[in-house]
């Protein structure tokens, strides 16, 4: 099943934090790419060049932009659902094995985060619930 837009603005999905359109757009690349692999075989060309024709236009460096973009707000995700994951009682050991990590390094992680968001972000973040779990 095909969940990708049949036309992506790439300039307005980089600029949003829209996760679906970002990943729409490293997807998109993907085609893309294959397609134009098969190509490059001549008893393949015309299907392949038919394909491409209906895939939207995604230069590397705009997938770049996006997986870069995507990586940022996952990131941010990820702090926040490992807070609630503590509020919910697990463990550091717990949150490490998520990870694929173990507990010190998911714990230390998470506080190189809470760090950040308190130099850079100091009215918008909730230290102290951010802290209480650590």
């Amino acid at each position: 099943m095909n969940d990708r837009p049949p036309t992506l603005d790439v300039r307005a999905a980089l600029d949003s934090a829209d996760e679906k359109q970002l990943r729409a757009m490293i997807d998109v690349h993907g085609d893309r790419a294959r397609w134009g692999r098969i190509a490059s075989d001549p008893n393949r060309a015309a299907v392949a060049e038919a394909a491409l024709a209906d895939v939207p236009a995604v230069t590397a460096l705009e997938a770049l932009a996006a997986t870069t973009r995507l990586l940022t707000l996952m990131t941010g995700r990820r702090w926040i659902t490992i807070m609630q994951a503590r509020e919910d009682g697990a463990t550091w050991a717990e949150v490490g094995e998520a990870m694929g990590t173990d507990a010190e390094t998911a714990r230390s992680w998470y506080a190189e985060k809470i760090a950040a968001q308190r130099r850079h972000l100091p009215d918008l973040h909730d230290s102290s619930r951010a802290e209480a779990v650590l």
